[in-house]
């Protein structure tokens, strides 16, 4: 994937995380999400998890890791 490809799916994910913040925090507490395009995948105790899953899933493209009851989301990027 073209690293401009992947600034275009974050951004998209990033809106979609941001337009959900406060339903997201209420429905997941203290979990980490992974969010893919503008679709939560799945929800993990720990940020590792999270990387595992969305590694498995979707290898070297972009999809974001947030625990949205924090202030930050992570951003998690892999290219081989």
């Amino acid at each position: 994937m073209a690293e401009q490809d992947s600034e275009v799916l974050l951004e998209r994910e990033s809106g979609f995380y941001e337009k959900n913040r406060v339903k997201f925090a209420k429905d997941y507490p203290g979990r980490f999400l992974l969010i893919y395009g503008e679709e939560v995948i799945d929800d993990f105790a720990s940020f590792d998890e999270a990387a595992e899953a969305g590694i498995r899933k979707y290898g070297i493209g972009p999809f974001m890791i947030c625990r949205p009851d924090e202030s930050e989301h992570l951003l998690y990027n892999i290219f081989r």
